[in-house]
């Protein structure tokens, strides 16, 4: 009698899949079209587009004064998580933040904070979340809980980097759409995120060092397409070199804002913002400066 060979099982990986989708009946309801001015839609073209709050990104290494700089934005209320250090700062340099939202713990939290700046009525004109760090690692708790059982190891969150595409696919957006909600209400968005050094490789000459956001970089993709304005602050050290030296000599420095990209720096703007702004001395002076350069109204941020 021949003996019947089964099929071997597979091991289970330990990630808990997503329940199939219910399939969904359609409707024997026709959906109503919506009416179309046939032959008068060219009629229609404007030259001119309704000016939309700011959504900027502010991104640089710690201690180089993103918080206080944010603070200058007109009623600005600041949104944290517990591990941002922003807010600390600005209290121990006697800055004057009347608006403080509770702090941000958990993703669901957030997304009802965004709710509430985006419907109801309230005195704030400007939106501060702090930082991207954070926010990111709220983002990938409530996906790593929900996709993947709170298994954070390589055979479920981390599993070939599953769980932040996932959570760059399908959570972060939905913070991102929540933003532009609040815009639609004439909110500015300012979103603050740190940065780090890294080596890129350079395939047609020598490696070089580059200045990058300390996040995913698939949040961060998602983040630098939405944002209207990146800004990088950084350090601008004077180098004064002599012949056959090495190394040079810093004779001076200045913290500057990068509004374009280099090689160096991911920066970005839609205003034609072509060169560093330099901060000055302190915050008041950088927002003076910025808005200054950019044509905006210190009291509105909108276009003078």
């Amino acid at each position: 009698m021949t003996k019947k060979i089964l099929p071997r099982r597979r091991k289970q990986s330990g990630v808990i899949a997503k329940p199939a989708a219910k399939t969904k009946l359609r409707s024997k309801t026709s959906v109503a079209k919506p009416q179309i001015d046939a032959g008068l839609l060219l009629s229609q073209t404007t030259t001119t587009v309704e000016e939309s709050a700011r959504g900027i990104v502010i991104v640089g290494q710690q201690g180089l004064g993103k918080s206080t700089f944010c603070s200058q934005f007109p009623d600005a209320i600041f949104i944290h998580d517990p591990h941002d250090g922003g807010i600390r700062d600005l209290v121990a340099k006697n800055v004057t933040v009347a608006n403080i939202a509770p702090t941000v713990d958990h993703w669901d939290m957030l997304l009802e904070l965004c709710m509430e700046l985006a419907t109801q009525d309230h005195p704030y004109r400007t939106a501060v979340f702090e930082s991207l760090t954070g926010l990111e690692r709220l983002c990938f708790e409530a996906c790593c809980d929900a996709e993947y059982g709170g298994d954070w190891s390589k055979t479920g969150f981390m599993s070939f980097f599953a769980g932040p595409s996932t959570a760059a696919k399908e959570y972060w957006p939905l913070f991102l759409s929540m933003l532009d909600k609040i815009r639609e209400r004439g909110v500015h968005v300012l979103i603050t995120g740190h940065t780090e050094i890294k080596t890129k490789n350079n395939p047609t000459g020598a490696d070089y060092d580059s200045e990058i956001t300390y996040c995913d970089k698939r949040i961060w993709q998602c983040t630098h397409k939405w944002a209207e304005a990146v800004l990088m602050m950084a350090l601008s050290v004077d180098v004064e070199t002599k012949s056959g030296q090495e190394k040079g000599k810093a004779n001076g420095e200045e913290i500057v804002m990068h509004c374009t990209p280099t090689a160096a720096y991911a920066a970005k703007n839609r205003w034609d913002l072509r060169y560093p702004i330099p901060c000055g001395d302190n915050a008041e002076e950088a927002y003076e400066n910025f808005c200054r350069v950019a044509k905006f109204d210190p009291k509105t941020m909108y276009s003078v």
